[in-house]
């Protein structure tokens, strides 16, 4: 129950707080949410944050990662095995509240524009994987392709986030991927390198991302936590 109180709350900081306060819906006042986090919860917090769930390298290299993506289908340079060329988070502007656990989770980028239909047919599947691994899992929807920011926004009024979206006014990460067409994905594991590649709409896609779930060391690590969590609160209520 501790667990999944605070699941709730840091469900609504990453996508439903912010995307309702910013494109028109209903928003809980402050002072009542703050009340609905009890004195026990917040005290556990720290536990998803501690530096006693940092992973030594090593198993990130044993892990079992999903096939790497074929260089024929990336559009853009290919960097699976590696970190982002260009760190992603540091000059993008959100237009959903920043996820809390941005750094602890499996993160998904997905760059794309309004004007594209490809992209626009590829949400839905990754608003379902988002739903999918909500306790492991963010996916951000990465814009500034050759579109104005209000032109997103206006976009995201008539049709809410439900992912967090996050504008690239400079497209950093986007050129330094060399991306030469869209939608792309990325998706990265908690150590912060690329496990694969390529387009959303890709069947190959969602099995990557339910691969990199599985496969990596601290979503394992976190999921033990979780667990020894719960059972503490299985003993209280008993």
């Amino acid at each position: 129950m501790m667990y999944r109180t605070l699941v709730a709350l840091w469900t609504a900081a990453c996508v439903g707080t912010s995307a309702h306060a910013q494109f028109g819906g209903p928003v809980e006042p402050a002072e009542k949410r703050k009340t609905t986090v009890s004195k026990r919860d917040r005290e556990a917090e720290p536990l998803f944050t501690d530096p006693a769930l940092r992973v030594d390298s090593v198993e990130y290299g044993k892990a079992a990662w999903p096939t790497r993506n074929t260089r024929r289908a990336i559009r853009g340079r290919d960097v699976q095995g590696f970190p982002l060329p260009v760190v992603f988070g540091e000059s993008e502007r959100w237009l959903t509240e920043e996820p809390d656990e941005l750094k602890g989770k499996v993160l998904v980028l997905d760059f794309w524009a309004t004007w594209c239909g490809p992209c626009v047919r590829a949400k839905p599947g990754l608003v379902r994987l988002q739903r999918e691994f909500a306790d492991d899992l963010v996916v951000v929807a990465v814009s500034g392709q050759s579109e104005p920011e209000s032109k997103v926004i206006s976009h995201l009024r008539s049709s809410p986030p439900q992912i967090s979206h996050a504008f690239d006014a400079g497209q950093r990460v986007y050129r330094g991927l060399a991306v030469n067409a869209i939608p792309h994905v990325v998706v990265l594991s908690t150590d912060r390198v690329v496990r694969w590649q390529g387009n959303p709409l890709d069947p190959k896609f969602a099995q990557a991302v339910r691969r990199v779930v599985a496969a990596d060391p601290l979503v394992e690590r976190r999921r033990e936590v979780r667990a020894n969590l719960d059972a503490n609160d299985a003993l209280d209520e008993g």
